[in-house]
């Protein structure tokens, strides 16, 4: 059976805004988005932070992308002042689907 969790807006240290919400199939499929909008001031940071990280396959991908790990597992993609992380688990190789993801999530982001 798959579940929905959401979480609710909250804003976090140095007015930092975030959200989530994980979808769970069965097995051991998992999705979990993260949004948080950043002031402006610490863009350059996040941005830095994700420069120096692999970044392979992720061209044109928001201002910055790059994978927190080798296995393409979790991805961080930066666009304007929002910080976007995608968590997959699944079975098989999940760079294809975690990068579809991003992609319609990019396409939401307002």
């Amino acid at each position: 059976a798959a579940t929905l969790s959401n979480v609710t807006p909250n804003v976090g240290d140095a007015g930092v805004t975030a959200s989530a919400c994980e979808y769970a199939g069965s097995g051991y499929h998992k999705i979990n988005l993260s949004l948080r909008r950043i002031p402006a001031a610490q863009v350059s940071i996040y941005s830095g932070i994700c420069a120096r990280a692999k970044q392979d396959g992720l061209a044109g991908m928001g201002d910055v992308a790059c994978w927190y790990q080798d296995k393409h597992e979790e991805l961080h993609v930066i666009k304007g002042n929002a910080f976007i992380i995608i968590q997959l688990d699944r079975n098989g190789d999940p760079t294809v689907a975690i990068k579809g993801a991003m992609t319609k999530a990019l396409g939401r982001l307002r």
